[in-house]
């Protein structure tokens, strides 16, 4: 599998316009600037309707898939630009998906 184009797309946006902020206000800058855009993308992976839809047990094994493709992807693509707060958010997604899934499933999260 791979990550939704959404991921993909929105990684690729953050790399041109680190270049663009670059030049207008030099690399130290850049960092935090997209450390914080990363941090509220992964804040937001852990809120919303699909928390909702994974509570009632309406995920299906390829929504699942798609939540631990998106934040690896997230996790591995930002590198550098990921704080230990926003790996543990995006870990704490997994983690929560994962387990929420399994106990609608009867399976076991381990």
């Amino acid at each position: 599998g791979s990550p939704t184009e959404t991921m993909t797309r929105s990684i690729s946006y953050l790399g041109e316009l680190s270049g663009v902020i670059a030049t207008t206000v030099g690399r130290q800058s850049v960092v935090g600037m997209i450390s914080r855009i990363i941090a509220e993308i992964a804040e937001g992976m852990g809120q919303g309707e699909i928390w909702t839809r994974i509570e009632r047990g309406e995920l299906p094994s390829s929504g699942l898939q798609l939540i631990v493709l998106n934040c690896k992807y997230l996790m591995v693509a930002a590198g550098n630009y990921l704080t230990n707060e926003t790996v543990e958010a995006l870990q704490n997604v997994i983690e929560r998906s994962v387990v929420g899934y399994c106990t609608h499933t009867k399976q076991d999260p381990r």
